[in-house]
């Protein structure tokens, strides 16, 4: 359960849990209404960068009425959800200040793979010193520069990949619009037939991604807009690197989070806090 980013964490968390549970679901905290079905035998999994958040705290004090059991994943080790939770597992992102929560997010994911692999008895220590010196590796050879120069200028923007990338364009998309104020529209690769081909033109650009190890997943997406004069810009050379399939939607997401601050920069905004928006949203 979660909301914003931290949702989009527990998508990434319930791919990866799916091979550890014989059920996992992920659910909006502003939307999570089932509470007839909380049992005792259900650990409830609640992300929130402050621990403040005003939906996760209502649904909490629900699931506790019910006698239900909660893992909260935090940033801040002193909370309100903190006093409700039964297990809490900090990810030490350090202060947060800015309102995207960038590096929350990436702590927030490398969490959930870090308890996956422990359910799976892996020696997670040495998968993640391989994956702290691939990473610095992969930061330093990142250049963002021509799509920053490609997309400062527009105002939409279309996002298309399918399984876990999918879940990183949705973060990603809501990357570029809380703050470069571009509408962005997060497609599964397979719906964009089904009506979104129609924004599709020769003033319309679509970026791309695919981290699996099938290249040849999204060449028939990518024909289907070029053939229609659409602009595509494929993402996934950013993320060509050996690592483990766990740990890509960490790797996938920083070109993103990149992308959309070197946008707001060019485009004179401040891309620690947008217009409209609160660090910590504490009203429902």
């Amino acid at each position: 359960l979660g909301c914003g980013t931290a949702y989009h964490s527990c998508l990434i968390g319930e791919n990866l849990l799916q091979s550890n549970f014989n059920e996992v679901n992920s659910s909006l905290a502003s939307n999570y209404e089932v509470y007839d079905k909380i049992k005792k035998n259900h650990l409830h999994i609640i992300v929130s960068q402050s621990g403040e958040t005003a939906d996760c705290i209502k649904v909490a004090e629900k699931i506790k009425s019910h006698s239900g059991k909660i893992l909260l994943i935090t940033n801040q080790e002193n909370s309100t959800m903190s006093k409700l939770a039964d297990y809490q597992i900090l990810t030490k992102a350090k202060k947060e200040l800015a309102v995207a929560s960038t590096k929350t997010y990436c702590a927030q994911v490398f969490t959930f793979i870090y308890i996956h692999k422990i359910l799976h008895n892996r020696n997670y220590e040495i998968d993640i010193d391989t994956f702290v010196k691939n990473l610095n590796q992969y930061l330093s050879g990142i250049n963002i520069c021509p799509v920053v120069e490609e997309l400062s200028n527009d105002d939409k923007l279309i996002l298309v990949g399918k399984d876990i990338d999918y879940i990183t364009l949705l973060e990603a998309s809501l990357k570029i619009r809380e703050i470069d104020y571009i509408y962005t529209l997060p497609m599964y690769s397979g719906e964009l037939k089904h009506g979104t081909l129609s924004l599709i033109d020769e003033n319309s650009k679509t970026i791309v991604l695919n981290t699996s190890n099938d290249k040849n997943k999204l060449n028939n997406v990518i024909n289907e807009i070029t053939s229609r004069k659409g602009r595509v810009i494929d993402m996934s050379y950013l993320t060509n690197m050996n690592v483990e399939t766990d740990f890509r939607p960490i790797f996938s997401i920083i070109p993103f989070q990149l992308l959309s601050y070197h946008i707001a920069i060019s485009r004179g905004l401040n891309p620690d806090m947008p217009r409209n928006l609160a660090k910590s949203v504490t009203v429902e």
